[in-house]
């Protein structure tokens, strides 16, 4: 059972504990209306309160509430994208320190009795690619 309130004056729609503020055509004779999932009411702005009972009255609105909801990201998967960005950056800037001193350490390390053909083979490597970058 949805709850939905809608108040056009400040034109916003209200289903269950969520909010968005819609720029869609509104009745301004009317107050609020409220559906409690089963039936509701129109407050109007100057006559008595009407009962409703039949949703398709709001469905237009619960509608466009729907709609514009899917379209907008909320502020935790706003936080969550700019957290993983944020992360991705940090990671960068570790591996460039690492890339940064790598040649150097492999170096050393190369150049010492008993390295290993794997390291010698990186160092190789390492040199050539170096020799490969482009710069501008």
């Amino acid at each position: 059972m949805m709850k939905v309130t809608i108040i056009p004056s400040d034109k916003s729609i209200y289903v269950e504990d969520e909010s968005l503020i819609l720029d869609m055509d509104y009745d301004n004779s009317i107050h609020a209306i409220q559906w409690d999932g089963t039936e509701g009411i129109i407050e109007y702005v100057n006559a008595p309160p009407k009962k409703i009972t039949d949703i398709e009255i709001i469905q237009p609105y619960i509608d466009a509430f729907k709609a514009e909801k899917s379209t907008r990201l909320t502020s935790k998967e706003i936080n969550s994208q700019s957290n993983k960005a944020k992360n991705a950056l940090i990671k960068l800037e570790i591996n460039n320190a690492y890339m940064e001193i790598a040649p150097e350490l492999l170096s050393i390390v190369a150049g010492l009795p008993g390295a290993s053909k794997k390291i010698k083979d990186a160092d190789k490597l390492i040199q050539k690619k170096k020799s490969q970058i482009i710069t501008t």
